[in-house]
């Protein structure tokens, strides 16, 4: 094998190569996504896998926000169960 070779497999193909997986994964694992948008960023990764993976990491929702999200749904409940628990006693 040539430099260039190995130059293209191991700094080209497979960081994106990985990209493109971990981009397919998270999408499907994402319980903020609903199921079209999942098909959607699914189909765009696939027919389009460079630039459907950068355009999902650009576009998506950041943990950041799920995160925040799910703190406050839980402070909801808290709050719901604080109330319930006064008016019982």
């Amino acid at each position: 094998m040539s430099f260039w070779d190995v130059f293209w497999l191991l700094f080209i193909f497979i960081p994106i190569t990985v990209l493109w997986i971990s981009v397919i994964l998270d999408c499907i694992t994402r319980p903020d996504i609903s199921g079209w948008k999942k098909g959607a960023w699914v189909v765009a990764a696939i027919v389009f896998p460079v630039l459907g993976s950068i355009a999902y990491i650009v576009f998506r929702p950041s943990a950041w926000d799920i995160d925040l999200a799910a703190r406050e749904k839980a402070a909801v409940a808290n709050r719901r169960m604080a109330d319930l628990e006064t008016r019982t006693t």
